[in-house]
């Protein structure tokens, strides 16, 4: 390193779904249908899972939606959410 600071590693802030929607469109390209897929189906893992844990979202919608540079989607935004008494 010879006294030089490593430099920090810039960190790619992931992008919400509404975001990438809006950008292809501008572009007039359209997403890959394997990873529209992908996407629906670990959205589907994360609902799953609130809900097994008896957390109702409530407020899902693309923007709600986090896709990192790893390809990992994120549900986010739970302000509005409901914690029922009993799990599903």
């Amino acid at each position: 390193m010879n006294g030089v600071p490593p430099r920090p590693v810039p960190v790619q802030q992931p992008q919400n779904l509404l975001q990438i929607q809006n950008r292809q469109k501008k572009l007039k390209i359209t997403m890959p249908p394997a990873m529209a897929c992908f996407i629906v189906g670990k959205v589907c893992e994360g609902l799953d899972y609130a809900h097994n844990m008896g957390v109702i979202h409530r407020d899902f919608k693309p923007s709600n939606v986090l896709l990192d540079a790893g390809g990992n989607a994120y549900l986010s935004d739970f302000g509005i959410a409901k914690v029922s008494q009993e799990t599903m």
